[in-house]
């Protein structure tokens, strides 16, 4: 996702192709690439080289789409970066007149999600903090933490837990697109386990639910190493599906915050 840079466009875009003009047209913080390429019918590839390009040159950063779910906090700069601290916020208070930086920024000390901060905002207080936050991403004020997820044998009571999660998966609806999962599962048979990490303990979890064929689907992925978003992305997995995985296997999916 593409956000840009304090400095002025105009100069340079008047010289600029027309697909990049297209491009930055329509980017917007809450647009994934997939949305670009979708409504500007332009290959992920070129879209990436483009995105490449501007980031290499200093005129634009990437992000991940902002969510409710994503949880920001004040980034940490060092003391030559806070130097230039009154020189940002002069640039913050010509956009936003009322807003105080030094108090906004401590409303994200807390790694709280987004959804959080806005929960008790209604009308132009909401579009107010909703505007910020991009803006506070945009020149480094704000980083996002991001959630890492690894699949990991409980060192004690391995039955109840297991037996805990069976229950849990029984229970547990996801959106229509998560039950591909399970059909992949089927057609994939006994093979399916085979040469997974801690097969012996998924045999003991494998049932017919959707989240054990979701679990399954992701394993490979879990060991740590990997964000939310880029399991969610590699595995084709909708977000919210995905959550609601980590709840049912929470004995056996240790996650991070980083």
């Amino acid at each position: 996702r593409v956000s840009y840079t304090r400095q002025s466009l105009s100069r340079w875009l008047a010289h600029a192709s027309p697909v990049l003009v297209r491009l930055l047209e329509k980017v917007h913080s809450q647009k994934s690439f997939q949305d670009l390429s979708f409504e500007l019918n332009m290959r992920m590839d070129r879209i990436y080289e483009i995105a490449a390009h501007l980031v290499f040159w200093g005129k634009a950063k990437v992000i991940c789409k902002i969510r409710k779910e994503n949880v920001y906090v004040t980034a940490t700069h060092s003391e030559r970066q806070w130097a230039c601290f009154g020189m940002v916020a002069a640039l913050f208070a010509e956009d936003f007149v009322d807003v105080s930086l030094p108090e906004l920024l401590s409303v994200f000390a807390r790694p709280v999600p987004l959804a959080e901060h806005l929960s008790s905002l209604t009308g132009p207080a909401l579009e107010k903090m909703s505007a910020t936050v991009p803006w506070l991403l945009r020149e480094g004020l704000l980083v996002q933490l991001h959630t890492y997820v690894l699949f990991m044998v409980p060192g004690h009571d391995l039955k109840g837990a297991i037996g805990t999660c069976l229950r849990n998966a029984a229970v547990t609806e996801y959106s229509p697109s998560a039950t591909h999962a399970k059909d992949v599962l089927r057609a994939q048979g006994e093979d399916a386990l085979s040469g997974c990490p801690h097969s012996a303990v998924l045999h003991e979890l494998c049932d017919q639910s959707v989240s054990f064929a979701l679990l399954l689907h992701t394993i490979r992925m879990l060991n740590g190493r990997h964000s939310v978003e880029e399991i969610s992305w590699a595995c084709g997995v909708a977000r919210g599906d995905l959550e609601k995985l980590l709840g049912v296997y929470e004995l056996f999916l240790r996650c991070c915050q980083m």
